[in-house]
């Protein structure tokens, strides 16, 4: 029996849910930064954010630049780059960035639609939310 279970028990944790090619896809896009949370647990929250990430990634490989959203909907491109190549490692999707300055790493933690939860090196999260424009209309009224 316990030759059984052995088996078993093994299977049912190396089970995993996450899908890694769809949580990369979700992460190409418009995205603003709506709160980050240290390790011991302080929130800032983000009210406003004068620039906006844009992100696209192809066959993990991409980039992450900053843009500027005008009222017209359109958007001022700022030099600011980050090139970025993914990589799934020990279950985790780590994306690792470089500049012309700098090279880092972060772990995305989960991504949907809506919604991307990042971690860097330090512990702290960064929470994105899908980016909706400077004027948009919820149930007749504008934000």
């Amino acid at each position: 029996m316990k030759y059984f279970l052995l088996p078993l028990v093994f299977f049912l944790f190396s089970c995993n849910d996450r899908f890694p090619e769809e949580e990369i896809e979700n992460m190409n896009g418009y995205w603003m930064i709506s709160k980050m949370q240290t390790e011991s647990g302080d929130v800032r929250e983000f009210k406003f954010a004068p620039t906006v990430d844009y992100i696209e990634i192809e066959n993990k490989k991409g980039f992450r630049k900053k843009v500027k959203p005008r009222f017209d909907g359109t958007f001022i491109v700022t030099k600011d780059d980050e090139n970025i190549t993914v990589k799934v490692e020990n279950d985790s999707i780590n994306l690792y960035y470089t500049t012309k300055m700098d090279e880092w790493k972060e772990t995305l933690i989960s991504s949907n639609e809506n919604q991307l939860i990042f971690a860097n090196e330090d512990g702290r999260q960064y929470i994105y939310e899908r980016y909706e424009g400077i004027l948009t209309e919820t149930d007749g009224k504008t934000k």
